[in-house]
């Protein structure tokens, strides 16, 4: 049966609090780095079949599988469009930490605005979800070409392919975007989570699970104890 891991980055230097500028050069924290190897050896205890890694051209998903590669150095490694929504590239001309963006990371998500474009360097949401759709075809194709991928990537990024499994053909206006950010807030993702996807069939036919076990409590991020949560299964509407 074809499974796809989506993989959470460990935790980062803005997860951690730090000020940062460019998003896509934040890099993991010492925890992060030890989930990255906790991620690692959970794969390759669960024997997992891998044919392909992927990762986002940020640097803290190639972090994260690092070491994952060394456990599987035959599999090959690709770079696809699965990094983060960046939708206030204004926010990153100086260095700020999380807390300190959150007033205008709330004031978008209340606009609600599907079509608005921060600048250079953000897109908008209609085009995160377009990019979102393409990585959904995607992996259509190439989990009927091996036994698993692992895709390591960003909460809002998996959050959005989980969203596309169930509203994959809703037309993307304020009420869409609205029932996204639902989504979103909805079963955080801690740092270094995988959701893995058992198909049986076709994406729409697919079940997925939480796993945090691998993490243990003393790396997880915002939440309790780790553990295996079985979650909804994945089907259109």
């Amino acid at each position: 049966m074809p499974t796809i891991f989506l993989i959470r980055h460990g935790e980062s230097q803005s997860n951690a609090g730090w000020a940062t500028t460019d998003p896509e050069k934040v890099a993991l924290t010492p925890r992060g780095l030890e989930q990255a190897e906790r991620i690692a050896s959970y794969l390759e205890k669960s024997q997992a079949s891998l044919n392909l890694i992927v990762i986002s051209r940020y640097l803290r998903t190639l972090q994260t599988a690092q070491p994952a590669r060394r456990r599987f150095p035959k599999v090959p490694l690709k770079v696809w469009n699965v990094h983060e929504f960046t939708y206030l590239s204004s926010m990153h001309t100086e260095r700020l930490t999380t807390e300190e963006r959150r007033p205008l990371v709330e004031a978008y998500w209340q606009q609600c605005l599907p079509n608005w474009k921060d600048g250079p360097g953000s897109e908008s949401f209609i085009d995160f979800i377009k990019r979102a759709r393409k990585v959904f075809k995607t992996i259509t194709v190439y989990k009927g070409q091996g036994p698993s991928i692992a895709i390591f990537s960003h909460e809002q990024f998996i959050k959005a392919l989980l969203w596309l499994s169930k509203h994959e053909q809703v037309p993307i206006d304020r009420e869409a975007m609205s029932n996204f950010k639902e989504f979103l807030d909805t079963e955080p993702l801690p740092n270094g989570a995988i959701i893995q996807i058992k198909y049986c069939g076709d994406w729409n036919a697919g079940h997925y699970t939480l796993i945090r076990e691998h993490l243990g409590p003393s790396t997880l991020t915002g939440v309790g104890m780790g553990g295996k949560e079985e979650l909804v299964a994945v089907k259109s509407d």
